[in-house]
């Protein structure tokens, strides 16, 4: 067997056995082939799976060489692989994890920060650019009132008639 069968075969395994208690692995090997519906008989076994997989979890020390007994025991990191879900998440929980300089909370934070302070910058400019075009309609306004006045002024100045003017009509 290849040692990526051999991790998958311990993968699926380690989550079966007991915690606390001894276990024959030859017997929980065989059980678990039956459950696979393997055909492969390990009493027969020419490649050697039982060792295969006895000599890979003692090296990665999920359970404890014991010569004289015929029961092992799941040592101490083959209960964490077990709690964990199997042999592959278990290396997975070793891997360092990803940390960051800041926590979620002060992303949030950091984000919401930048937004609206970028918000007030902008309401910021733009009143500046409404304040001076309001002066300049105001200043336009004033100019546009004053020569209104100065039309409605020399309206109401009558105009002097002329006796013998043809445009107005006579009464």
């Amino acid at each position: 067997m290849t040692k990526d069968e051999i991790e998958k075969v311990v993968d699926e395994l380690i989550v079966r056995l007991p915690i606390g208690k001894g276990f024959p692995l030859s017997y929980e090997l065989s059980v678990y082939f039956i459950s696979i519906t393997s055909n492969l008989d390990l009493n027969k076994d020419k490649t050697h799976i039982i060792e295969d997989v006895s000599d890979f979890m003692i090296e990665n020390e999920y359970i404890k060489h014991r010569p004289n007994d015929i029961e092992d025991f799941l040592e101490q990191k083959g209960i964490d692989a077990k709690n964990e879900g199997g042999h592959f998440k278990y290396l997975e929980s070793l891997k360092s994890k990803r940390e960051y300089w800041l926590t979620k909370y002060q992303m949030i934070y950091l984000i919401l920060f930048i937004g609206f302070s970028s918000f007030g910058v902008y309401k910021y400019f733009s009143d500046k650019k409404l304040k001076f075009e309001y002066e300049t309609l105001k200043s336009d306004f004033e100019n546009l009132t004053s020569k209104y006045d100065s039309v409605t002024k020399q309206r109401r100045i009558p105009l002097k008639q002329i006796p013998d003017d043809s445009l107005q009509t006579k009464n």
